[in-house]
């Protein structure tokens, strides 16, 4: 409630104009009171009116008017007043208006009460407080303190009050209680640790909140209050302690910043001791490589989550490079969020680790080299062959010649595979079925043949080891079906199907040409073909079988083995 109000009065006592929150106060519109008479709102308390009063204005024997009234406002509560009047004349010099300021007492009376109250809460909060309470003014002297304060020092209020705060200190803490008490008297809050002596000659730690006591906007000393964390202090110094003797290096990060941090970690980092990194951006200690993965798992653990080990390139102070493979989870270090983690340096490791993948880079070169020449080479011999091809007039012995040079071709395209693929040590086993079968197709074919061929395969990687044999051994009967199946020119399809049934490497070869002679027998077969089917399906430690087709013509060839384990 407002407790000024101003209004403007004729000499006659009239209301020319009154402020709003008066007439409001009242209980009428400012539109009401224009020209209403003073004294229907105000009384003097001897009974004289206003105006009497006002007369003493108007004849000039007194400059001002200062009485006390009694007012009423509309629906008849009554108020005490003090209104001051002052008489302003006009540039001729003759009474024009009357200038009224008129003070509440009634509202004055109710403010006195409500800090009355106000001052009772606060003795109430400060002396009955379960935390120790102090004042101290500007010169550093208890002014007074509750009795929780008298408790935990032991020392009585005659003892504490008008004697220096720096009096009850332990020695080491005296420097910082000192400038944190210059920092409140200049008008800042701060909180502190401190030790101090109690009466009875024991160390207490003491948590400190210290802020500026004001008096009409002058900061005239300090209040404060504390509590004991002397066992919270104790705990704390056995956990540093265990981390300081820790093998390992052992950091705490607050807001990105290193809060703490053991000595073998300082020195890992290039430091020669843990307070050159206190408070340290620990991104910048991170290798521009590794900083994107810093970001995220610091972003994971700062909303509390739990995350695997991992490995970072970092920067040591002194710029070198390291590695490190890192542990880390969400704390609470001195009531704060933060971050613990515990790291150890794996450079040697990631070194040779390095140096063992540039070893193996460089073999695979090599081993790409070496089957690239072989590849080469056998095209050498395959070229050879083929001068005796030509140079030979006798047809079987080209017939023996042209099936020697397949059979070269089929051992090369698995090293030309081996060296263009990713893998050196094992071939996708359709993928090289379908580039046999498409060149013999184009060798083989003759222009009035229509021979179709479908490769259908599961996923198989094959070595090296069973690679060359399984190749000779599907080029053998391939080349067969072309040259017997379909001998009379006739057209048709070859169907070639690799899969992993039950552990087993099965290929099935099924054509419907003209079928195996009925007396067709493989253990009695003389041919070198069959010949050597049969041998090296026996050196893949597997099975071969040739078969006429059940109810239709054409033969069904299967091979059967198991993958090599060490491949």
């Amino acid at each position: 409630m407002q407790n000024i109000f101003k209004c403007k009065l004729s000499v006659k006592g009239e209301i020319l104009e009154v402020s709003a929150p008066l007439a409001d106060y009242l209980g009428y519109s400012a539109f009401e009171l224009h020209n209403l008479s003073v004294n229907t709102v105000f009384k003097a308390d001897d009974k004289e009116d206003f105006l009497s009063k006002a007369e003493r204005l108007l004849d000039a024997r007194s400059p001002e008017l200062n009485e006390t009234f009694k007012g009423f406002t509309r629906n008849g509560e009554q108020f005490s007043v003090l209104i001051h009047g002052v008489l302003v004349r006009s540039i001729y010099g003759k009474p024009d208006y009357i200038s009224c300021s008129i003070f509440n007492y009634g509202e004055m009376d109710k403010t006195r009460e409500k800090l009355s109250v106000t001052e009772q809460q606060f003795e109430s909060l400060f002396y009955d407080n379960p935390l120790a309470v102090y004042s101290i003014d500007q010169y550093g002297n208890f002014e007074r303190a509750n009795r929780k304060l008298y408790e935990v020092s032991g020392y009585t209020k005659e003892e504490i009050e008008s004697r220096p705060f720096l009096d009850f200190l332990v020695e080491s803490d005296k420097d910082m209680a000192r400038e944190s008490f210059k920092e409140a008297i200049a008008g800042k809050s701060g909180t502190y640790e401190i030790g101090v002596r109690t009466k009875a000659g024991k160390t207490l730690h003491l948590h400190v909140t210290n802020f500026p006591r004001f008096q009409n906007d002058k900061v005239v000393g300090i209040y404060g209050f504390l509590y004991d964390v002397t066992i919270p202090i104790e705990s704390i110094d056995r956990w540093e302690l265990l981390i300081k003797q820790n093998p390992q290096p052992v950091q705490i990060i607050q807001d990105g910043k290193i809060v703490f941090i053991n000595q073998i970690g300082a020195e890992y980092y290039g430091a020669s001791s843990p307070d050159e990194l206190i408070g340290f951006p620990l991104i910048k200690l991170s290798h521009p490589d590794s900083q994107p993965l810093f970001e995220e798992r610091y972003k994971q653990l700062s909303n509390g989550q739990e995350i695997e080990a991992a490995e970072h390139k970092i920067l040591t102070v002194n710029g070198d490079v390291k590695y490190i493979r890192t542990h880390s989870k969400p704390i609470k270090y001195q009531g704060f969020p933060a971050i613990q983690t515990v790291f150890y340096d794996i450079t040697e490791e990631k070194e040779q680790h390095n140096k063992i993948r540039h070893s193996l880079k460089q073999k695979d070169i090599l081993v790409k080299e070496i089957h690239h020449r072989v590849k080469n080479n056998l095209a050498v011999i395959t070229s050879l062959l083929e001068l005796q091809i030509i140079n030979s007039q006798n047809n079987e012995v080209k017939s023996a010649l042209r099936d020697s040079q397949h059979r070269i071709d089929a051992i090369a395209t698995i090293h030309e595979q081996l060296y263009q693929d990713e893998s050196l040590t094992e071939i996708c086993l359709g993928q090289h079925i379908t580039n046999l079968v498409a060149a013999i197709h184009d060798m083989y074919r003759l222009e009035e043949q229509q021979i179709t061929i479908n490769v259908d395969y599961d996923e198989i990687g094959l070595g090296i080891i069973q690679s060359v044999p399984c190749s000779l051994i599907v080029n053998e009967v391939i080349v067969n079906s072309f040259k017997h199946g379909f001998r009379d020119h006739r057209s048709g399809n070859i169907d070639i199907h690799c899969r992993n049934i039950d552990k087993m490497i099965e290929i099935e070869i099924v054509d419907d040409g003209t079928g195996l002679p009925e007396d067709f027998s493989m253990s009695s077969s003389t041919s070198l073909g069959t010949t050597l089917i049969q041998s090296l399906s026996e050196h893949m430690h597997g099975t071969a079988e040739y078969l006429n087709r059940d109810g239709a013509e054409g033969t069904r060839f299967i091979l059967r083995f198991s993958p090599d384990p060490y491949k």
